[in-house]
């Protein structure tokens, strides 16, 4: 056989050979997949052909906008419901559906502004990034993010819905990012009313992860928005057991999974949040296990539902530990610092006296104590602590305390990524070894 160390023809067809056969036994990719038929039934960006499980709520929201069809003024939508309950997939299926009844009849107009709120914490940007959106379909320039007043936004917001003329519907993806800052809200679903716009019918659907984002809400934008309110329960187990089977067929070979795996996918996912997002990446997951992990296993078996648990848990910890603020960071630090030396559960003014500490070492802004129970509270959002009441007698009465509700390895390991922390936790480390 040639060498390619010694071949100086690169057109020698010997030596083209003979690089193709050296990179293939090289190769660290693989065609074949025991398990996988495909695995676009498994990411988030797949839509199915008919969504399962949501038959009630998909009749309400056809009713909400088949006025639309009708040529009648559209009305307000509010959705309300928990990640990965199927708000925004069954948004975008019946948006398909209605921009495909409206090619068909050249009498109707209607235009759909979808806008991811994600990113967006006020009312000024995301009226910037549905203007930009309007802009796109007119052919004109986007409007820069920053530099106006916000006045100004909705002025030129109104003229392009003149501009547009007829239905125009705002889908405002997680809106409730956007916390007390309602004025869109308010200002869109009003602006035939006030007289801000006369060539078109604008109209709002809010798409919100949180129950309490509508309870905040003014007064104002309560009555003007929520037309039509839909509320989307977590799915149970059984919904989430016919969703993952219908996937399942799809995406895995015949044959490659225990039966109980379905089950109990289903059964952790609706015991944890209902979410089918949840128990589709845990199967999806199981699958990657059992076929890059284990390369023993014929089927993907309950172990492997378990090792993927406990895999996107871990991620799903890490990511939300590092993408704490630089305070929440010292705070949850504190926490880790007093846990790793048995002291927990602590009260709030010792988890603080620890806070002063950190934010000296590192030179940081320090907050004063009563701003620690906002970082506190967010870490138990999280549910990266816990807490427990204690109560006393006599002038003790009863307080909180608070303990670490994950690993001290898992928090110093995400800990030790973001870079201000990386030399604290090296030594605590090896301070505790």
């Amino acid at each position: 056989m040639v060498s390619v160390y010694d071949a100086h023809d690169p057109d020698d067809k010997v030596v083209l050979c003979t690089r193709r056969y050296i990179r293939i036994l090289m190769s660290r990719f693989t065609k074949e997949d025991r398990f996988f038929d495909t695995e676009e039934p498994f990411r988030d960006e797949y839509t199915p052909e008919k969504i399962l499980e949501r038959d009630e709520e998909i009749s309400e929201y056809e009713d909400a906008l088949s006025p639309i069809i009708r040529g009648q003024p559209p009305k307000n939508v509010f959705l309300i419901g928990k990640a990965g309950v199927g708000k925004t997939v069954i948004t975008d299926d019946i948006m398909q559906d209605l921009r495909e009844e409206v090619h068909e009849d050249p009498e109707l107009n209607v235009n759909i502004i979808k806008v991811q709120c994600r990113n967006l914490d006020s009312s000024y940007q995301v009226a910037v990034k549905a203007l930009n959106e309007m802009n796109d379909i007119r052919g004109e320039e986007k409007v820069s993010t920053t530099g106006y007043p916000k006045q100004d936004i909705f002025d030129m917001l109104y003229d392009a819905l003149d501009d547009l003329g007829g239905v125009v519907l705002f889908v405002f993806d997680e809106i409730n990012n956007i916390g007390d800052d309602d004025d869109i809200l308010y200002e869109i679903p009003r602006a035939r009313s006030h007289g801000n716009v006369t060539e078109s019918h604008p109209a709002v659907i809010g798409i919100s992860n949180d129950y309490r984002f509508r309870d905040r809400l003014s007064p104002e934008v309560k009555d003007t928005l929520c037309d039509e309110e839909i509320h989307f329960s977590p799915y149970d187990a059984n919904e989430l057991r016919s969703i993952l089977r219908a996937r399942a067929e799809k995406a895995l070979n015949d044959g490659v999974y225990e039966s109980s795996v379905i089950d109990l996918a289903a059964a952790k996912a609706a015991q944890d949040s209902g979410s089918a997002r949840q128990a589709l990446r845990l199967l999806y997951k199981a699958g990657e296990i059992a076929r890059d992990k284990d390369e023993d296993a014929d089927l993907i078996s309950e172990k492997h539902i378990r090792l993927a648990e406990e895999s996107l848990q871990r991620k799903k910890i890490e990511e939300g530990i590092k993408n704490l603020t630089a305070q929440g960071h010292a705070v949850f630090f504190s926490i880790v610092r007093l846990s790793a030396r048995s002291e927990t559960p602590v009260r709030t003014k010792d988890v603080y006296e620890e806070y002063e500490k950190v934010t000296e070492y590192l030179d940081m802004n320090k907050l004063v104590q009563r701003r620690i129970y906002d970082h506190i509270n967010e870490l138990m959002r999280y549910g990266f602590i816990d807490s427990e009441m204690k109560y006393e007698g006599g002038d003790q009465g009863s307080y909180r305390r608070y303990s670490l509700s994950v690993s001290i390895d898992l928090a110093r390991t995400a800990l030790s990524e973001v870079s201000r922390f990386k030399e604290l936790v090296e030594r605590m480390t090896v301070s505790d070894s």
